[in-house]
């Protein structure tokens, strides 16, 4: 009998414990747990003047399927060289998405197949191609596989792209990447980030001048939030020129500024607002 309430007693304390670890688990490969993740592309420093490349989208892949984290059908232009200085690397923000789903295994990042490349000390631009190996759907997306498995959106709020150029190779017109996870040491520094600019429409308005915040829909897609400060300049975009007027729910905006992700939500603060008028 003894033997029995014993067996009994295991027996409820395990289902328990099960019950108890199956919640979390349940959470975890459900997506039910979820956050947002800032994306920063950065770079090691390469023998190059200039290294002028447009990214087209950046997605995270493990068992549960992918989430994308950037996307731009027009592409985004940047200069890698300007992202590492002699102080080391630099951070310039690309987008913020909300992601469940994790752990990721993996990133696949997709780029324009042409670039335009500036030997170290030329004044002028070669044009070259990334490797045929890398082809797909008229573009090049280069695929980085993870040591470990990233519960981004759980844990990790950012995720820096890593533009290795120290390790870029060329074969005459044809070029081979090399794309890894970035460290992200310095991104709590706003000196470390190359300030952005941002179009969208301005919504979800609240606050009084100087002080307010509101949510960039960006063009491209997306959005992130947005604070203002005594230090940000708002003007009119175009005709008619000169300071803006306040800002409103609907206006196109340009927002330029340092994005954040200290805070929940993160949120760019800006520098400088500027106001298509209608």
């Amino acid at each position: 009998m003894k033997k029995l309430v014993l067996l009994l007693s295991f027996v409820c304390l395990a289902l328990a414990f099960l019950i108890g670890c199956g919640g979390g688990s349940s959470d975890m490969g459900s997506g039910v747990q979820s956050g947002p993740v800032a994306l920063y592309a950065t770079d090691s420093m390469g023998s190059y003047s200039h290294v002028w490349v447009k990214i087209y989208g950046v997605d995270l892949h493990g068992a549960g399927g992918s989430q994308t984290l950037f996307s731009d059908p027009s592409g985004q232009a940047i200069d890698l060289t300007t992202l590492r200085d002699a102080q080391g690397a630099k951070f310039q923000f690309l987008g913020q998405a909300n992601v469940a789903g994790g752990p990721f295994s993996s990133m696949s990042v997709k780029l324009d197949k042409n670039l335009t490349v500036f030997a170290k000390g030329s004044q002028s631009g070669v044009d070259k191609q990334f490797g045929d190996s890398f082809d797909l759907a008229g573009k090049s997306v280069v695929t980085v596989q993870f040591q470990r498995p990233m519960p981004f959106g759980l844990a990790d709020k950012d995720l820096a792209v890593d533009f290795d150029l120290a390790h870029w190779t060329e074969n005459g017109s044809k070029v081979t990447p090399v794309i890894a996870l970035g460290n992200e040491a310095g991104l709590a520094d706003s000196g470390r980030q190359v300030p952005s600019t941002y179009r969208g429409i301005v919504t979800n308005l609240t606050g009084t001048k100087p002080n307010q915040q509101f949510d960039l829909a960006l063009l491209a897609g997306g959005q992130f939030h947005v604070k203002t400060s005594s230090v940000t300049f708002i003007f009119f975009a175009g005709p008619p020129s000169g300071i803006g007027p306040d800002l409103a729910n609907g206006e196109l905006v340009d927002v330029q500024g340092i994005f954040t992700s200290t805070t929940p939500e993160g949120f760019m603060g800006a520098t400088s607002i500027g106001i298509h008028a209608e």
